[in-house]
């Protein structure tokens, strides 16, 4: 079966410049099938919507990849 979604060494990072720089997403590897389900579940401040934005497009990781039914999202216009 061949991923829906498939993300590969995510990281995200905050801040920059003067202030100071903060990984809030370490190198996630999350692989989803068709018809499976999947829960995020953490603490607050763990980056769980961070996570989900950057799955939905929201946001961009600052590196690492992910694919969307085997096509990857670096790189898409908003159309």
């Amino acid at each position: 079966m061949a991923d829906v979604l498939a993300l590969r060494q995510i990281r995200k990072f905050y801040g920059g410049g003067k202030a100071p720089k903060v990984e809030v997403l370490h190198g996630i590897d999350l692989q989803l099938g068709e018809g499976e389900f999947a829960a995020l579940i953490g603490p607050s401040g763990s980056g769980k919507s961070t996570l989900l934005n950057i799955m939905g497009l929201l946001e961009t990781p600052s590196s690492g990849d992910m694919a969307i039914a085997g096509e990857a999202t670096q790189g898409l216009d908003d159309a």
